[in-house]
């Protein structure tokens, strides 16, 4: 994993994970906030487009380790993300 496109998403939201290795076959990609899978919802070898997944732990989450698996095959590293509230114009 190289980098996803934002640092928060809601459930439900799309993110976008840059990396290298991946499968352009969705199904034989899984990503992985901690334990929860989100769903592929597009795939090239080097971005994956994802649903963050209902998250039922309290409003919000922080510092999740985000990773992927290909084929079985899990990533080297992980990505920190936040699932939270959308937020809209400066802070």
């Amino acid at each position: 994993i190289m980098g996803i496109d934002c640092w928060m998403a809601p459930p439900g939201g799309t993110i976008n994970i840059s990396g290298r290795n991946f499968s352009p076959n969705q199904v034989d990609n899984q990503v992985y906030f901690g334990d929860v899978q989100g769903e592929v919802t597009f795939a090239s070898p080097t971005r994956l487009s994802v649903t963050v997944p209902n998250w039922s732990y309290g409003p919000s989450q922080l510092n999740i380790p985000v990773s992927v698996e290909v084929s079985g095959v899990r990533s080297a590293n992980t990505y920190p993300f936040d699932i939270g509230p959308s937020y809209h114009g400066a802070i």
